[in-house]
């Protein structure tokens, strides 16, 4: 039986298009372009509800090297959403509520990746969820789903928790408990498998 809390101070990856949710918009498939394709007013509420409790509660984790605060970046001049400028200010703004770490993937795992044709733009969030602290990415994008090889590749081989946004809200509504270190990843787990199924 899952542990019916979860670890204290989360750590997130939140991939863009989680933010383009918010916004009300979907990110196209085609790269550089920006379809502004409606989303519904539940995947909006479901972006908004995850930032704000992020925001109260977590932590968002962001790489060193600048990667994904250019796309957070280029998604707020695309989408002129005051909300999100509001949240994105706050968070880049208040101390202890970004967490800074490496991108960098060693290069047999980045060049795995791409040879299964995940998409070079999202290796930093790949990348920084696997050396952050919880090591959780939470993202609809069709790159981390897009075939059982590939997400099992992210998963086992590289140790990242993959949530999709509305396992994200069932996790983030959970009660909160401070636990050790080793025992973080084990009940993050053991939470998002029960509330997948």
């Amino acid at each position: 039986m899952p542990p019916n809390n979860v670890p204290n101070n989360i750590s997130w990856i939140v991939d863009t298009c989680i933010f383009y949710f918010a916004g009300g918009y979907i990110d196209s498939s085609e790269k550089d372009t920006f379809a502004k394709v409606k989303v519904s007013i539940e995947k909006i509420e479901d972006a908004r509800e995850l930032m704000k409790i992020i925001r109260e509660n977590d932590t968002l984790v962001m790489d060193l090297e600048g990667e994904i605060k250019k796309e957070y970046e280029r998604c707020l001049k695309r989408v002129r959403d005051s909300y999100l400028e509001l949240w994105f200010s706050y968070m880049i703004s208040t101390a202890g509520k970004i967490d800074y770490v490496s991108s960098n993937l060693p290069i047999n795992e980045r060049d795995e990746l791409l040879d299964l044709n995940f998409d070079e733009d999202d290796l930093p969030f790949v990348g920084s969820a696997k050396n952050s602290s919880d090591n959780i990415i939470v993202s609809n994008d069709s790159d981390y789903y897009q075939d059982e090889t590939t997400t099992n590749y992210i998963e086992n081989d590289l140790e990242i928790i993959l949530c999709k946004l509305c396992h994200g809200i069932e996790l983030c509504k959970k009660p909160r408990l401070t636990v050790s270190k080793h025992r973080r990843k084990g009940m993050l787990v053991s939470i998002l498998n029960s509330v997948k199924s």
